[in-house]
């Protein structure tokens, strides 16, 4: 039995001088990732909170979290998730 993310949505804080189009793309290069869309939320002077939504397969936090520090992009939370259980089948 395996259990697979198949949604996340965060909520986020990134710097200005990175894009949406280029976080989003860095994002869905993942494995698992099958689409991403990202809306700003509120805007600083230096800042944007954004609102990631992430849908796929199988997506893998860990790898997330990844993109996001390397794009020096805090997480602030985890708002919604969703998982699905896949069970093999035992071979008799």
């Amino acid at each position: 039995m395996s259990i697979d993310i198949k949604k996340l949505v965060l909520d986020a804080l990134k710097p200005r001088e990175i894009s949406i189009a280029e976080l989003s793309k860095a994002i869905c290069k993942i494995d698992g990732v099958e689409n991403v869309s990202i809306n700003v939320v509120e805007t600083d002077i230096k800042t944007e909170t954004i609102r990631m939504i992430i849908q796929g397969n199988s997506i893998c936090y860990e790898e997330v979290a990844k993109v996001l520090s390397e794009n020096s992009t805090a997480l602030k939370s985890v708002d919604e998730i969703a998982v699905s259980k896949k069970i093999t089948p035992k071979l008799a």
